[in-house]
Formats: structure tokens, C-alpha cells, sequence
């Protein structure tokens, strides 16, 4: 629903924990461009074998984080942080 715009405008300003728990094969930027303040990102339950990958953020969301928690990925191979 994020992804899809289902939410108004600056709905997620305020947010500063996000837990997903989701299944794709690639996890981008995009998600994180909605919430603009997070400090926490939590991933659950993801199948899919790569996350940032050819991709480049619009602004420092990743730098902002304060936590960045992976639980239960046994297909991830690559984190393109680089």
C-alpha cells in the first residue's frame, strides 16, 4: 500500500520505527523515500536475494538510520550499500 500510494502526502512524516514484514524479490529506496524521519527499519520474513541494488537514493534516508534490523532471510545475498 505504500508503495502503491495509497496513503496522502507526508502521511508517514512523522513516523520514526517501521517494521515490514513482506515478500518480494528485490527491496528498494522507494519505500524508504516515504518516510522521510525514520530512525528504526525492521525487515521481516523476506524472500528476496537483494535489497538497495542498482539503485540511487533520492536523499540519506540509509545514513539517518539509527537501527537497521534483517530477521529471517535465508535467500539474501547482497546488500548494495556501497
Amino acid at each position: 500500500m505504500i508503495l502503491r500510494g495509497e496513503f496522502q502526502r507526508n502521511f508517514f512524516d512523522n513516523l520514526k520505527v517501521l517494521t515490514l514484514h513482506f515478500q518480494l524479490i528485490v527491496f528498494g529506496y522507494e519505500i524508504l523515500e516515504e518516510v522521510p524521519h525514520i530512525e528504526k527499519l525492521v525487515v521481516c520474513d523476506g524472500s528476496f536475494q537483494k535489497m538497495f541494488c542498482c539503485e540511487n537514493p533520492r536523499n540519506n534516508v540509509l545514513q539517518q538510520l539509527k537501527v537497521f534490523q534483517l530477521e529471517s532471510f535465508g535467500e539474501l545475498v547482497s546488500i548494495g550499500l556501497v
